[in-house]
C-alpha cells in the first residue's frame, strides 16, 4: 500500500508538471483578458504643477509597494507633448492648446461651408500639422527631466514614452528638440521587431481600441527611440499589451482621457496604478495662446513650404 501511495504522489506531480509545461508553452503573446490575479490599486492625482517630483513620489510610493524591487516592477510612462516638451513659441503655436482651439475653430466652419465631417477636418488638420511641425522647435517643460530619466535607468527602473502623435512625425519629433537626445527613454528591454508591432497594431485595431473622436481612420503605431507613437490607438489598450501583469505603473499626462482609459485597461491586470495629470505646460500654453498671430505665422509657414515645394505639402494643396 506504501508503494501505491507512492506511485500515485508520483503520478500527481508528473501530472502537474506536464500541465505547467504546456501552460508555459502555449502562453498568448498578446495579453487580451489575461493577468485578471489581484486587485489593482489605483490613484489619480489632478493638477499636477511639478513633474519630476510627482513622478519621483510616485516612484517611491511604488518601490515600497513592490517591497523594493524595481526590475519588471515599476515602470514610469511619460507622454511627450506638453508633458515631457512643449513648443518653444511665443503665441502657443503648435501646443495641445492651439491645436483645440484650432479645430474649434474649423470643424464647425468646414462643416458648414464644406460639408466636411469632424474626422474629415482632423485629418486635415493632421496633414498640415504633419508639413510644419519640423519647424516649429521645442523645449523641455522642466529641466530635470533628462535627469531623472537617467536616474531612474541607473535604478533599474523602465521608462516609456507615449505620445499620441502620429507614426511619421516620429523624425519631426527629434528635430523639434535639435537632435539633442534630450529625451532618452529605456524599457530595459529589447524593442520589439517589425512583425511584432504588426501584431500589436492588428490585435489594437481589430479590437476596436481606437480613439473616439477619430476610430475609423487608423493611422498605425510606431516604435521610436523608447517612445510609443500611438496616433489613434487607445493609450491604456496600447500599455495592457506591452506591460506584464503586476507591473506597478506610474503615468503622467495632460490628458484626463488618456489617463482614464489607462485606468480601466490597467484595471485588474496592474498591481497598481498611479495618474498624474500635468496640467503645469497645457496652462501655460493656454495663456500665452494668440490664434490670431498663430493663423500668420501658420500662414506664412505654408508659404514657405509651397515655394520650397514641400512634397507633403504639395500632394496636400493639389
Amino acid at each position: 500500500q506504501g508503494s501505491s501511495t507512492t506511485c500515485s504522489k508520483l503520478a500527481s506531480v508528473a501530472c502537474f508538471l506536464i500541465v505547467s509545461l504546456v501552460m508555459a508553452h502555449t502562453t498568448p503573446s498578446l495579453r487580451e483578458g489575461s493577468g485578471n490575479l489581484r486587485k489593482t490599486t489605483v490613484e489619480f492625482v489632478n493638477e499636477v504643477t511639478e513633474l519630476c517630483s510627482s513622478v519621483e513620489r510616485s516612484v517611491q510610493a511604488a518601490l515600497e509597494q513592490a517591497e523594493g524591487a524595481p526590475e519588471d516592477v515599476v515602470v514610469v510612462v511619460l507622454d511627450l507633448d506638453e508633458t515631457c516638451f512643449t513648443a518653444d513659441t511665443e503665441n502657443g503655436l503648435a501646443t495641445s492648446a492651439w491645436f483645440e482651439d484650432l479645430m474649434q475653430r474649423f470643424v464647425p466652419m468646414l462643416q458648414s461651408e464644406a460639408g466636411m465631417t469632424y474626422a474629415e477636418v482632423l485629418m486635415e488638420c493632421l496633414a498640415v500639422v504633419d508639413c510644419f511641425y519640423p519647424l516649429v522647435p521645442a523645449k523641455i517643460t522642466e529641466e530635470g527631466i533628462p535627469g531623472l530619466l537617467e536616474s531612474l535607468k541607473q535604478r533599474g527602473i523602465a521608462t516609456i514614452g507615449l505620445t499620441a502623435r502620429r507614426p511619421d512625425l516620429a523624425e519631426a519629433t527629434w528635430q523639434q528638440l535639435g537632435d539633442s537626445r534630450s529625451l532618452v527613454f529605456d524599457s530595459l528591454s529589447p524593442p520589439l521587431d517589425l512583425a511584432s508591432v504588426h501584431e500589436l497594431e492588428n490585435h489594437l485595431r481589430s479590437n476596436g481600441h481606437a480613439a473616439p473622436d477619430n476610430p475609423d481612420n487608423w493611422e498605425g503605431i510606431r516604435q521610436d527611440r523608447g517612445v510609443w507613437f500611438t496616433a489613434n490607438a487607445n493609450k491604456g489598450a496600447t500599455l495592457r499589451q506591452l506591460l506584464k501583469a503586476g507591473t506597478h505603473v506610474i503615468f503622467a499626462d495632460d490628458s484626463a482621457r488618456h489617463l482614464h482609459d489607462t485606468s480601466a485597461a490597467l484595471d485588474g491586470y496592474a498591481a497598481s496604478v498611479r495618474l498624474l495629470h500635468y496640467i503645469a505646460a497645457k496652462n501655460s500654453a493656454k495663456m500665452r495662446l494668440d490664434a490670431e498671430s498663430c493663423d500668420q505665422v501658420l500662414a506664412s509657414h505654408c508659404a514657405a513650404l509651397f515655394q520650397q515645394e514641400h512634397p507633403a505639402f504639395m500632394a496636400l494643396v493639389q
